[in-house]
């Protein structure tokens, strides 16, 4: 019955000459806007508007953030927590939409704000979400564009920017309002373009989160998956990642890039237990690297469709370039980033470590394990296979075989009749 067309800013910040003096990282930023238009899903009719300035409370409101936002300090000094955003927001809600018994849905540019930003922040924060924003309905707009490019082949995409996709479809961007007032009415009249096709797909079938994690839970399953990952992320990375989180997957898989081109890959890791599994759902937003990593439900049924798709992931990175204060373990050689104080992945300190160095973390996690722990497992070798048998890091159980294939020799699982790779 209702859409409501959400957007929100945070805190962030810049620097490509010296990224150890970054204040604010996509792991600590914090919302400073929310707002949200809300809809009648069948005639599109606007039927509210409201934003909301978010006090930040642990990251500065940058030169850089006032500039790409237009948001100054003046606008937050005395705006409220993201619990009374939050709260304006449920209240709304409740009161004009839960007690008219009427159905509502969420619109977003991308998935970020409600599948990463809000849950990971709220999480830090110990703000306890209303169920339908912890597990939401929602539609994400450059999903729907994917749906709706079907239908027209012809149309190619430079990006799915709001402002490339107003160029593109010869729409009016809203300039009159607020920053977050804007995109959220640039983004209903590109709503308004797409459903005048009434294409049978799109703006159809919102994305169901409760209803995933429902299944995820009734099953028992082992296997989430990964989303955001870095381009060149190796298996010790994940292993690392994973381990910092007292977590140690059994297998992980990638799903093989068909679009070098795409920043970022996703996958599937597989645990030895499914509290394990729900364990790992709560690594949901924080980063790897210098990007946060959407952590999802999946199921077994998911990897076996994704078949042939899926490849190991790789022993080392095909190239690694050190930035600016990035450095290399000198105890177990593993690369870095400028932000670390502790080697991830064998809790050697650095020994010239940066003046902010450990900082943005330490809200987050403890200096990883030492290195005489047990090591993570998962399989080896995507991106930079060669053939031949692979080293693996999975136990090797009995029934289990490897692949008689000379440019395969991969491991399989006793349960499987055929090879899983080739």
């Amino acid at each position: 019955d209702r859409l409501i067309v959400l957007h929100v800013e945070a805190t962030c910040d810049e620097n490509p000459t010296n990224p150890a003096a970054v204040q604010v990282t996509k792991e600590n930023s914090e919302i400073i806007e929310l707002s949200f238009v809300v809809l009648d899903a069948h005639t599109l009719e606007t039927l509210h508007s409201r934003q909301i300035y978010v006090k930040p409370e642990r990251t500065p409101l940058t030169s850089f953030c006032t500039e790409v936002t237009g948001i100054r300090w003046s606008s937050l000094e005395s705006a409220g927590t993201l619990k009374n955003a939050i709260d304006e927001l449920d209240n709304y809600i409740k009161t004009n939409i839960e007690e008219q018994k009427k159905s509502f849905c969420f619109v977003t540019h991308g998935g970020w704000v409600l599948r990463i930003q809000l849950p990971r922040e709220s999480r830090d924060k110990d703000v306890e979400l209303p169920p339908y924003l912890a597990y939401c309905r929602m539609f994400d707009l450059k999903q729907e564009i994917q749906r709706w490019q079907v239908h027209h082949p012809e149309v190619s995409f430079r990006s799915t920017s709001l402002r490339d996709l107003c160029d593109l479809f010869k729409l009016n961007r809203v300039r009159d309002q607020t920053v977050g007032l804007n995109a959220c009415f640039t983004t209903i009249n590109i709503i308004r373009y797409l459903t005048s096709f009434r294409h049978p797909d799109v703006f159809v079938h919102p994305i169901d989160t409760n209803a995933d994690l429902k299944q995820f839970k009734k099953e028992e399953s082992l296997v989430i998956h990964l989303a955001g990952l870095p381009y060149e992320v190796t298996q010790g990375e994940l292993e690392a990642w994973f381990s910092s989180n007292g977590l140690r997957p059994t297998t992980m898989w990638m799903i093989q890039p068909g679009d070098h081109s795409k920043p970022s890959i996703s996958g599937f890791v597989v645990f030895q237990s499914h509290a394990d599994a729900m364990r790992a759902l709560a690594l949901n937003g924080r980063c790897l690297g210098d990007r946060p990593i959407e952590v999802c439900p999946s199921s077994s049924r998911v990897v076996d469709a994704a078949g042939n798709m899926l490849v190991s992931f790789p022993l080392q990175a095909k190239s690694r370039h050190l930035r600016p204060g990035d450095w290399n373990c000198s105890n177990c050689g593993f690369h870095n980033f400028a932000s670390r104080r502790y080697c991830f992945k064998c809790n050697f300190e650095n020994p010239s470590p940066s003046p902010h160095a450990g900082t943005y973390y330490s809200s987050h996690y403890a200096p990883p394990p030492s290195a005489g722990g047990p090591a993570a497992t998962g399989p080896s070798g995507y991106g930079g296979y060669t053939g031949g048998r692979p080293h693996h890091h999975i136990t090797f159980r009995p029934g289990d075989w490897y692949c008689p294939n000379p440019a395969c020799g991969f491991q399989n699982f006793a349960s499987r009749q055929s090879c899983f790779r080739c």
